[in-house]
């Protein structure tokens, strides 16, 4: 594998790794009883630049490189189905999930202040975080398999 497309790679998972983790931080954030604004604010911003970078380092790999090399060898493998099953689910929920991430940010920091005072909005905000943080976990354990798979 050329060295661009092991950066690339490599920036997927850990750019994709890093956005989970601080959605994970801002759902937990959110279900706390005294909210601090400013953490909330950041690390939704925070979730969802990192979601952007793994979607566009992730999406030129797929473009460049998967598709090309590493799809044909799992689609002749033993497990086959690892690209059918796993990058085919991965692929059209990856589509909408970096939108999910944005939408936090944006209410969050539109919202912060009033949080506390609503709510409703508040326990909506902590839904979309850990609906964020866990199919972003989902995400990654399909990873695991479809590299699995390779080898």
């Amino acid at each position: 594998m050329p060295a661009l497309f092991k950066i690339l790679l490599v920036s997927h998972v850990i750019a994709g790794l890093l956005a989970i983790i601080a959605s994970y931080a801002v759902w937990m954030g959110l279900l706390k009883r005294e909210l601090s604004a400013k953490f909330l604010t950041r690390t939704s911003w925070f979730a969802a630049v990192m979601i952007w970078v793994s979607w566009l380092a992730g999406g030129y790999y797929y473009w460049a490189y998967y598709g090309q090399s590493v799809k044909t060898v799992i689609i002749q493998g033993r497990y086959a189905w690892a690209h059918s099953v796993f990058m085919e689910s991965k692929e059209h929920v990856f589509l909408f999930l970096p939108f999910l991430y944005l939408v936090l940010a944006i209410v969050i920091s539109g919202f912060s202040d009033r949080l506390t005072a609503q709510p409703d909005l508040k326990k909506q905000l902590a839904l979309l975080a850990a609906i964020n943080a866990i199919l972003g976990i989902i995400i990654t354990l399909s990873g695991v398999v479809i590299s699995g798979a390779v080898r």
